[in-house]
């Protein structure tokens, strides 16, 4: 009896510490849910951590939620409201994280002149210090307004290159930075390179040569709403989001979630920035995050690799091994050792990398360059040194490859193409020539390939050769139009008769209407004919079979037909 005594006390015992530890755990619940609802309030947006159950696979996560982090099993997201009434509902235990932006509010970044880049600047000193680049070297740089947020504010890029007032034959780049608005180290790195970029051309050939031969655009900052969240003077206290609590960089077009991935209509930053990137199509590009400290190559939303996967990785490798030389032991190495494949990492639909990548036919890359976000600008000096080699290192990889034009073999004029490798394009990989000038540009590393050329209404093309390393080939290509049969219409005719003819140079078009009986009964000529002619007023001509003899430059033929 006493034994049994002694274990209905430790029963007891027992179920009065599992009551106990319910109840913490419900109290901290509804403590974090609290915190969590007082966030939403006042900023839109939510940080949570916790660890994903097994009955949710991360596909359905990252559709639902904006991930931003992943260590195994553990992941960091953000959520606006609705994101987090999805969350809560799977009764999934977490914690609320406090944004670094709110816990360092207390600090004070502003600046005292706008011409200094040793801190974050005001909104209008932004805008002063952006302006005052274009005016202090107007035949190096010119400012573009390409756009303005949800709240108004500009969304401005520059172009620096040898001749910035005209589009020349020459490859277009861009740096983009801070599509998350509490991101800021790319801010302030963009803002130092256009610095060192327009005072270094007269002094380093490197330098020079790389303006003088690529159009360079640098967007330093896409959701100014978002860091400047709180104050137009104040870097702090930002959000991810952008005024409408809309994630940016999950608010593109998908090529497997559709237009538009995360159920929110496309946002007037992503309007801006689609049409800004079609109006100078892009051949290389990146877009620069903080988070992690790593390059994040295609494709974010599939598992397959991107056709020039082995290229991406070469690149990413470049841009990794080079900060690994001029930063402290233990720097960008998250990962791969500083690189990853996106999908390996975690799935992203309606990112910005994948839509250049597969709707414009581009290159682009994600950089993240700091565990933390916006990093204090007594460290802005220190990230300079480790990323200004890469920086530049990054744009030079523009070059290695074909810089080509494709024009009409008979007219001159330039044509829209696909340059393809076949066997090797998929996933929209191919590049295409533009129809105002013809440029198309591959990058490409060291190898023997084979380009197929086509455009609609003219005959293909194939095109072997080598390149090595780092080699830059220059190609014109030129396309015939597809051969064509000499044809009339309609059979039978009434009072008209068209002339489809093989090629569409202009020359004279000489008709003979003879009858059954061998009698000559139509005799014209028609001066000038570029590809068809009609011949009209033929009311009057019996109804019957007609032989026609046709001449046209070299071309002598005959057909019959009926009246």
């Amino acid at each position: 009896m006493k034994h049994k005594k002694v274990n209905t006390l430790r029963v007891f015992a027992s179920l009065l510490f599992v009551h106990f530890c319910l109840f913490v755990l419900n109290a901290q619940t509804m403590d974090e849910l609290s915190r969590s609802r007082g966030m939403l309030k006042t900023r839109g947006e939510v940080i949570i951590r916790f660890i994903r159950p097994a009955t949710l696979s991360m596909d359905e996560l990252t559709r639902n939620l904006s991930i931003d982090k992943r260590k195994g099993d553990t992941l960091t997201a953000y959520a606006n409201e609705k994101q987090f009434n999805w969350f809560i509902a799977r009764k999934i235990p977490f914690d609320v994280l406090t944004p670094r932006s709110v816990a360092n509010s207390a600090k004070d970044h502003r600046k005292s002149t706008a011409s200094s880049l040793d801190a974050y600047p005001a909104y209008s000193e932004y805008l002063q210090m952006m302006e005052s680049f274009a005016a202090d070297y107007p035949d190096r740089c010119v400012l573009q307004e390409f756009g303005t947020s949800v709240n108004g504010r500009k969304l401005l890029a520059v172009k620096i290159s040898d001749n910035p007032a005209i589009h020349e034959a020459e490859p277009a780049f861009l740096y983009t930075s801070t599509i998350h608005g509490d991101e800021g180290t790319g801010y302030m790195l963009m803002l130092r390179l256009i610095d060192s970029l327009l005072n270094a051309y007269n002094t380093n050939e490197v330098i020079k040569e790389l303006i003088d031969n690529t159009e360079i655009w640098i967007n330093p900052i896409f959701n100014p709403d978002g860091f400047y969240f709180a104050s137009e003077s104040l870097s702090l206290n930002s959000t991810r989001y952008n005024a409408n609590h809309a994630d940016l960089n999950r608010n593109f077009p998908d090529a497997l979630a559709g237009d538009h991935p995360d159920a929110m209509d496309w946002q007037p930053e992503t309007v801006a920035m689609m049409n800004f990137m079609k109006q100078h199509p892009f051949v290389l590009a990146a877009n620069l995050h903080d988070g992690a400290e790593l390059v994040n190559y295609p494709w974010d939303n599939r598992s397959a690799r991107h056709a020039d996967d082995s290229w991406y990785v070469q690149l990413s490798r470049q841009f990794a091994d080079t900060v690994h030389v001029y930063s402290p032991a233990g720097f960008f190495i998250d990962e791969d050792n500083g690189i990853t494949n996106g999908s390996d990492w975690y799935v992203v639909y309606g990112g910005r990398q994948d839509y250049v990548n597969y709707f414009l036919h581009g290159r682009e890359v994600t950089m993240e360059l700091s565990h933390v976000k916006s990093v204090d600008p007594s460290e802005f000096p220190a990230f300079w040194n480790y990323y200004k080699k890469s920086l530049i290192g990054y744009m030079q990889q523009i070059h290695p490859g074909i810089h080509g034009t494709v024009t009409d073999a008979a007219t001159g004029e330039p044509l829209k193409a696909m340059i393809e490798i076949p066997g090797h394009d998929r996933d929209s990989s191919q590049v295409f020539s533009s129809a105002e000038t013809g440029e198309f540009y591959r990058l490409l590393p060291a190898g023997n390939y084979t380009f197929t050329i086509t455009s609609s209404g003219y005959s293909s093309q194939n095109i072997e050769f080598s390149l090595t390393a780092n080699e830059t080939r220059e190609m014109i290509i030129t396309l015939l139009p597809a051969a064509r049969e000499l044809s009339c219409f309609p059979i039978p005719f009434t009072h008209t008769l068209t002339f489809l003819l093989p090629d569409d140079s202009a020359n004279d078009l000489y008709l003979t209407f003879t009858d059954m009986a061998g009698r000559i009964i139509i005799n014209v000529i028609l001066p000038g004919v570029e590809g068809y002619a009609s011949l009209t007023k033929l009311d009057g001509l019996a109804r019957g079979v007609y032989m026609i003899k046709i001449r046209y430059g070299s071309l002598v033929d005959e057909m019959k037909v009926v009246k």
